[in-house]
């Protein structure tokens, strides 16, 4: 574990205001790995494992998940999945139910996959690679998410990586063709400026309502905690959480009320 000026060191100076003029006239950037087309051409190789989703060159796995996502009351999505102590813990507390981790490095998917089989977790699945390839293809027929969680995203703090923050204009329309109506967009981070800049968007978007504050913190801690969350609390430093409902239907902006809660 980091000690508490390791991981200050880590929490530096998040600028926003200079960064939408930037991204204004950006395409194809906004998640991890930069340009699309760079991401495809540079694809890692396939995982040799059960319960392996790839989207783009695997259609039976998305057949098989697809199906398995009908069958139950709850799939949840996590983007940034790392070496999957939030994933593995929420396969174990909820058993019945279906979670997809997604992480775009293959030695961290194999280390996921590797926990899950020792700890004989059958309703894990893992997703190698780019959610802007990968997820599409699970979304012919829809919306199957019920819950999608992203926990510590990188800030990507220089001015020259500000195209591949995850949360960008565009960005939560994206994830709203994964959400159904009625599910939950959950966000955790230590950068407090990033909670502020997510809310932003967010308030721009008008296919979400965020949930007060009160509403928020409960969920929050009921969550399992990530390894960075662990160290984080042990060395006493903040963190930020926010979450937001997929609506039925647009907001109208003249209705927007970003402290109206939830049903």
């Amino acid at each position: 574990m980091r000690d508490r000026e390791q991981l200050e060191a880590l929490i530096k100076t998040f600028e926003v205001k200079d960064s939408s003029d930037d991204r204004a006239g950006a395409k194809n950037v906004g998640l991890i790995g930069g340009d699309i087309g760079r991401v495809i051409k540079d694809l890692p190789p396939l995982l040799a494992a059960e319960n392996v989703v790839d989207t783009f060159r695997n259609p039976e796995s998305v057949q098989g998940f697809v199906e398995l996502a009908k069958q139950v009351s709850t799939v949840r999505l996590e983007i940034g999945s790392a070496r999957g102590t939030f994933a593995l813990a929420m396969g174990e507390k909820h058993p019945n139910e279906l979670f997809l981790a997604s992480e775009v490095r293959g030695a961290h998917c194999k280390a996921i996959l590797s926990k899950r089989d020792r700890r004989g977790l059958k309703n894990l699945h893992v997703m190698l690679g780019d959610v802007r390839i990968q997820l599409p293809g699970l979304l012919s027929n829809g919306p199957i998410m019920d819950e999608i969680y992203i926990l510590f995203p990188d800030p990507w703090w220089k001015k020259k990586h500000w195209k591949r923050r995850l949360f960008q204009p565009g960005f939560l329309e994206f994830l709203a063709t994964a959400l159904k109506p009625g599910g939950t967009l959950i966000l955790k981070t230590d950068v407090e400026p990033y909670r502020e800049e997510v809310e932003r968007l967010g308030r721009e978007c008008k296919l979400y309502e965020q949930w007060p504050e009160d509403k928020t913190k409960d969920f929050l801690e009921e969550m399992p905690h990530t390894r960075r969350e662990k160290e984080l609390s042990e060395a006493n430093l903040g963190i930020y959480g926010l979450i937001f409902t997929r609506l039925d239907k647009p907001t109208p902006i003249s209705s927007t009320n970003q402290d109206s809660e939830t049903s």
